[in-house]
């Protein structure tokens, strides 16, 4: 069953041609140009990634912030600072500069670059293994240069260090744009088949579009505090356990179970990882919000994964390595939504391709920017990527490959967010990076590709953060509160280039002041290179043949998705999708499963015995739930800012 995307109406607003959209001027823009600074400077002293779960609650913090000055200047000024419009705005560019300052984007790139040189030793060979290969315009090789950044006490804002820099910083900022425009003009292609034929629920922007509504009805909700009270005393009172631990704590973040499995076969149920529990109250309202079949789809495949598992420790399959293979189906499940995603769009990107020969006079008024320009765009983007990466030494089949199923995924990933609303996707194990090179194997990639590939994996190898997702996202919240399409790609590209550069300054400047080897982002700050090379050194050393087991199980997953779709399509009782499948080899699943059941469970019931109506008056109870737990939970993350660690993370 879809979800009812707002709680005020039966149904999502409908684009019309005549729709009069309300002024915008440049104030919105020059306000998020000035937050994003001040915003990427927070994330690095708070010394953790708030990028593990959306929405952003760092970019959720600064919207509250806004819309209670907005409040303060209306009452004493009669009118409001900024409009809905303008709010959304700000909150597109926050939240596409966070996805790309944060968790294993520009927080992996910047250590990768000056690592290897750096803890290069006659022990790891790693000078004669592939120093050879690693561009000096994409790495740093200067010992003098690297020392202020590992060692500390010393300053970026020296002309040797700028210099030896700036090379570095402008190809991979360019690079990094080049990634962001094609999901931009990806975005604007499938947007109208996503937004207004299939009308997908984008449950992830429900706060956010109710916080910034004209006149905030949802704050004079009673639900809403209710829910947003219990929240934030819960968080409250599990951030003073903290401090005092006298006082108990209420059991909501994820505990692991493996102590309760030391039998067999139940001591299978902790391959992959560990099991968990959790009652997050933020994720079980992102939940509530999600479409009943998806969220059902999810906890159901993980439980029988698990029962998988019993299964073949049972009949003795558990001594062969990564049986029964999950990262590989959820590759080619993966793989598979993005195909069928397409081919349901057929109609739609035949008129688009006419429209950019100039064969169709499909009308895209209205559009983000032209489908000729989106076209084009992407294919100049791709033929750009495909350059660089040919130009840093990567075999042109591999590059090729490697973007065609990266952008495959991305597709997927925004298709993921679009429709499910999924909270959290890292997604680690089933990506281009881990993928591709064990099925393919390392013995048919040359070392110089391999190099580069490394150095690559700051971009495909986790995607919590994704930010082509916030694009599609940024749209649907333009509908919302009638915001000019057209402002919204110069706001992320702005957002883009700003916000990178901003925080490899930013970056460089906490670095070389406290030193690599000492200062901790998200635990770690040497790890992410580290783990590139290592494993670099590994595939050198290990010339592996194709798995081809591997690629069976990824061509399993792409057929078992694709029959989960045609299902879905051709019966209207069919309940299991195929995002759910995609999912089971995920972090995120293994870490709110719990949740998701509580939430699934509770919608069932609320839709059974209250019916349509009485679910729309229960949204915003969880709503507030939801801000209440991100609210005080992201105020005790910035408790980092002043003693260098958080007191209380509300979420992992």
């Amino acid at each position: 069953m879809r979800s009812i995307s707002t709680w005020q109406h039966s149904k999502s607003q409908t684009d019309s041609e005549d729709r009069q959209f309300p002024p915008i001027t440049w104030k919105p823009i020059l306000i998020g140009l000035i937050l994003i600074p001040i915003n990427s400077f927070g994330i690095l002293l708070m010394r953790v990634s708030p990028t593990f779960a959306v929405p952003f609650y760092n970019v959720i913090l600064f919207l509250l912030i806004l819309i209670i000055v907005n409040g303060l200047w209306r009452k004493f000024r009669l009118q409001s600072v900024l409009s809905p419009s303008e709010m959304c705005i700000i909150y597109v560019m926050l939240s596409c500069s966070t996805a790309l300052t944060c968790n294993h984007l520009l927080t992996e790139l910047i250590p990768i670059i000056g690592h290897p040189s750096w803890y290069a030793t006659a022990e790891n060979e790693w000078g004669s293994l592939f120093f050879r290969y690693l561009p000096d315009w994409l790495t740093i090789s200067d010992i003098r240069i690297l020392r202020g950044y590992y060692e500390g006490s010393s300053s970026f804002h020296v002309a040797t260090h700028i210099r030896a820099w700036l090379l570095p910083i402008v190809c991979w900022s360019t690079f990094l744009t080049a990634l962001v425009w094609v999901m931009l003009c990806i975005n604007v292609i499938i947007r109208v088949q996503w937004t207004q034929s299939e009308r997908l629920a984008y449950p992830v922007i429900e706060l956010p579009r109710e916080m910034v509504a004209p006149n905030n009805p949802i704050f004079r909700n009673r639900l809403f505090w209710i829910g947003f009270l219990i929240a934030a005393t819960i968080t409250m009172i599990n951030g003073l356990h903290a401090i005092f631990p006298v006082i108990p704590d209420i059991p909501t973040k994820r505990r692991n179970i493996n102590y309760l499995l030391t039998e067999p076969p139940w001591n299978a149920l902790k391959s992959y990882g560990y099991i968990t529990v959790s009652f997050y109250p933020f994720m079980i309202g992102l939940g509530f919000l999600m479409p009943l079949d998806l969220s059902f789809s999810c906890w159901f495949f993980f439980v029988v994964s698990k029962i998988t598992l019993i299964f073949t420790t049972m009949i003795g399959w558990q001594s062969r390595p990564r049986v029964p293979f999950y990262d590989e189906q959820a590759f080619g499940a993966f793989l598979s939504i993005c195909v069928f995603a397409m081919w349901s769009s057929r109609q739609h990107l035949h008129q688009i391709v006419l429209k950019a020969l100039g064969q169709s006079r499909i009308d895209d008024s209205t559009e983000p920017m032209s489908y000729r320009t989106a076209w084009w765009g992407a294919i100049g983007g791709l033929i750009f990527l495909v350059f660089f990466s040919v130009k840093a030494g990567m075999a042109l089949w591999l590059v090729c490959l490697l973007f065609a199923i990266y952008f495959a995924l991305s597709v997927s990933v925004t298709r993921l967010r679009a429709e499910l609303g999924f909270p959290a996707h890292s997604l680690w194990h089933a990506t281009p990076y881990f993928v591709l090179l064990s099925t393919v194997g390392s013995a048919k990639i040359d070392p110089r590709s391999s190099t580069i590939f490394a150095i690559y994996r700051w971009f495909n190898f986790d995607w919590a953060s994704h930010p082509m997702p916030h694009q599609l996202e940024g749209f649907k919240f333009a509908d919302h509160t009638q915001t000019k399409r057209s402002k919204l790609p110069i706001a992320i590209m702005t957002a883009t280039v700003v916000g990178t550069l901003s925080f490899f300054w930013l970056w460089l400047y906490v670095i070389y002041k406290e030193g690599a080897q000492s200062f901790r982002f998200n635990r770690h700050t040497n790890f992410y290179g580290g783990v590139a090379f290592q494993q670099l050194q590994q595939r050198l050393y290990q010339r592996l043949p194709s798995d081809y087991l591997g690629l069976t199980f990824i061509g399993v997953g792409f057929c078992f998705a694709t029959f989960l779709a045609f299902m879905r399509r051709r019966f209207i009782w069919w309940q299991f999708h195929p995002l759910g499948y995609a999912m089971i080899s995920d972090w995120a699943t293994l870490s709110i499963w719990t949740c998701l059941l509580i939430s699934s469970i509770t919608k069932w019931f609320v839709l059974k015995w209250m019916g349509l109506s009485g679910y729309r008056r229960i949204i915003p109870f969880f709503l507030g739930i939801i801000l209440g737990e991100m609210a005080v939970g992201g105020v005790w993350a910035l408790t980092a800012v002043w003693d260098g660690e958080s007191i209380y993370r509300f979420w992992p």
